[in-house]
């Protein structure tokens, strides 16, 4: 049987955008380098053009 709904937490255009500040100050403070950011679909895109953003990280894929 398919559900008529699945349990989330919408999230404000504000919120998406502190968390993906957060992440990239934790990302930076921890030293790591990525090699790739990839983007998941269905929503995933924009969240990760922030954090590559704030890291001036430009190597970017989705899927």
């Amino acid at each position: 049987m398919i559900p008529d709904s699945f349990p989330c937490q919408l999230i404000s255009w504000d919120e998406s955008y502190e968390l993906g500040r957060r992440l990239a100050y934790e990302i930076k403070r921890s030293g790591f380098r990525p090699d790739l950011i990839v983007a998941i679909g269905r929503g995933g895109y924009v969240p990760a053009r922030v954090v590559s953003d704030f890291l001036l990280f430009s190597l970017l894929a989705s899927i």
